[in-house]
């Protein structure tokens, strides 16, 4: 063997082993593999963020939902803001504050330790329009976040179409009999999935098909799939999903009762009741949100009859279907 090709060898094979490496301490975190309490002890821990005192008037707290609205949430009552870091909430702080009080805004400059030496505590420095002097008078804190360990939506009961299909699982070297909360689903769980889904209609199908979901919901510049036919300023999800893996029009298994909840805790399980195949477009509206009514009024709906689970799980190919086996989108109608 050549010296360069033998260096070319060893180096991918180095590579592949520092990939492999990462996305093992992405998914069981830096535990050792194998160990029952591995991945449990990343994703259940104490669910904890930053935050700092919120204004009750309703037109501040209507301000931080406008302004932060993948930070702020009054879905459960009260309403609370958190972000991942001191300084993230800092400068959410900032802002705010700002916005609540626009002749005099402030200005983030940076973040100091708390003067009684509380690493939970970290005060906010910034100046105001029109005054050299900086304060720090403001601190953002550490701590659980409320609803914690679970908000409400996380406990419904979810009973869909792939609940014949076995929860067991094994992942970062740990085996499970049942759906842990706010774990994804495996790849192996997904192909359990997406082959009892064309085991069932012939080709992948969206277990949603004909959901209505704004087209406000898209990212600038983003199309519709399929426009909903009443009503040009919503989106339908088609019946097909033909698309390549990471197209908009492919299927992808999704969280029912969510993954994780609107503040990044641990929500809904890998169960195979709570899964769904839909288009990844849908998936990503619904990312981390409390889901409509109609989402589990259907789904629930679907697993009255569940599918027959299918045997054959080798990793699917996205193929498009023949045109005579599948309704046009745009002639759907449901």
């Amino acid at each position: 063997m050549k010296p360069r090709y033998l260096r070319t060898v060893v180096l991918s094979f180095l590579f592949t082993i520092f990939f492999c490496a990462g996305e093992i301490i992405a998914q069981c975190g830096k535990t050792k593999i194998g160990t029952p309490a591995g991945l449990l002890a990343v994703l259940q821990q104490k669910c904890e963020k930053w935050s700092f005192d919120l204004y009750q008037d309703q037109a501040s707290q209507q301000i931080y939902k406008d302004t932060f609205p993948n930070n702020c949430d009054d879905s459960y009552g009260n309403l609370t803001c958190y972000w991942n870091n001191a300084v993230t909430a800092c400068k959410g702080l900032v802002a705010s504050e700002s916005k609540i009080h626009p002749l005099s805004p402030w200005t983030y400059v940076k973040t100091l330790p708390s003067t009684v030496r509380d690493a939970t505590i970290v005060r906010c420095v910034y100046k105001v329009m029109g005054i050299n002097t900086l304060f720090d008078d403001h601190v953002v804190r550490f701590g659980t976040v409320l609803n914690n360990p679970r908000q409400s939506h996380c406990e419904i009961g979810i009973n869909g179409p792939y609940r014949n299909c076995s929860d067991q699982f094994t992942l970062c070297g740990t085996s499970y009999t049942d759906g842990q909360r706010g774990f994804d689903y495996t790849q192996t769980q997904k192909n359990k999935v997406k082959a009892t889904n064309i085991a069932k209609y012939g080709t992948l199908t969206s277990d949603l098909a004909g959901f209505i979901y704004p087209k406000s919901s898209l990212p600038n510049g983003e199309l519709c799939l399929l426009v909903d036919p009443n009503d040009s300023n919503n989106c339908m999800e088609p019946e097909s999903l033909p698309g390549a893996p990471n197209a908009l029009n492919s299927g992808e298994v999704h969280h029912v009762v969510p993954r994780k909840d609107r503040q990044g805790c641990a929500c809904g399980r890998n169960s195979m009741r709570n899964a769904a195949v839909i288009s990844r477009q849908l998936n990503k509206v619904l990312l981390n949100f409390k889901r409509p009514q109609a989402e589990i009024t259907a789904i629930n709906s679907l697993g009255q009859n569940p599918y027959s689970c299918a045997s054959n799980i080798a990793p699917l190919r996205a193929v498009k279907p023949k045109r005579k086996n599948v309704r046009s989108w745009r002639n759907l109608k449901r």
